[in-house]
């Protein structure tokens, strides 16, 4: 069974003194969803494409997908949440990263920075696409 684990460092620091540890937020878990996709009340056909096309690629490496749930329904696993943002163009790359909590993940930018967040999460997850497509 495949096994995907996201591995977060995290470094708190304070006036005298830093903390280091090494935190996980399991997506996939022995062969079943850890976690499920957060999708806002009005996504944006952009950002919606983004998240299916992430999903698709994580089943097609993991064997599964995650569950996609509407923005406040209750889910006892691991969350990954989205807010989709205006940027500037030069801008329209920088994504943020943050875990307001253990059990949630919140990547939030333009719907290309988001997508290219999830694309590192594949990443991460190990998939590799050496030279997509028919010649490939």
């Amino acid at each position: 069974m495949k096994f995907f684990r996201l591995f977060l460092t995290m470094f708190l620091g304070a006036a005298s003194a830093s903390a280091f540890w090494t935190s996980s937020f399991d997506i996939i878990e022995d062969g079943s969803p850890a976690a499920a996709l957060v999708v806002p009340a009005s996504p944006g056909a952009e950002l919606l494409a983004h998240i299916r096309h992430f999903n698709g690629e994580l089943a097609k490496s993991a064997g599964t997908a995650l569950p996609e749930l509407a923005a406040g329904k209750k889910w006892d696993g691991n969350r990954i949440e989205f807010a989709a943002v205006d940027a500037p163009f030069k801008d329209r790359s920088k994504y943020k990263m943050e875990f307001p909590n253990s059990k949630t993940m919140r990547i939030s930018g333009t719907p290309f920075a988001i997508r290219i967040a999830l694309n590192n999460l594949l990443e991460q997850a190990g998939v590799r696409y050496p030279f997509p497509g028919p010649d490939g």
